[in-house]
């Protein structure tokens, strides 16, 4: 791929291929990191499993450093489309089905923070019963958001 990306004569095209595939695998993320909270945390969690403690506090963590790398990255390709290239190239980047996955991404990763977090300090407060269906509820939101991505 790198090959391919120095054939390339101007290099600010290259910096914009290379900014949209780091993007691609940042996109990514929020969508792993629900799939291992329905796999793997609410049915850990409603066992009563210690190892989902653990997968909370991942989620949590990776899921508000994934949304600051979606941010970052689509505002640095924003910027470098608009600058360099004219009009119909950079209409063809920003355009509204791009802007409804990047919104739908980072609502599913604000969910996903939301889920680790509730899943660490709800239990301690308000008891496992209605942590478990404050849990549900979430996930619940996340299978919409990952249904409204899939289904546009």
């Amino acid at each position: 791929m790198g090959t391919i990306l120095l054939q390339f004569k101007d290099f600010s095209l290259v910096l914009v291929s290379f900014v949209s595939i780091i993007f691609m695998l940042i996109e990514i993320y929020p969508l792993f990191a629900t799939m291992v909270a329905w796999l793997l945390c609410i049915p850990l969690y409603l066992f009563g499993n210690e190892k989902s403690e653990g997968l909370f506090e991942f989620i949590a963590l990776s899921s508000l450093v994934g949304a600051s790398g979606i941010l970052l990255i689509w505002s640095i390709a924003s910027h470098l489309v608009t600058i360099k290239y004219p009009q119909p190239v950079s209409n063809m980047f920003l355009t509204e089905s791009n802007l409804f996955i990047v919104k739908n991404l980072l609502v599913l990763s604000i969910l996903n923070v939301f889920f680790g977090m509730s899943g660490l300090y709800l239990p301690q407060r308000v008891g496992r019963k209605q942590t478990g269906a404050i849990l549900l509820m979430i996930a619940m939101f996340m299978l919409l958001v990952v249904l409204n991505l899939f289904a546009r």
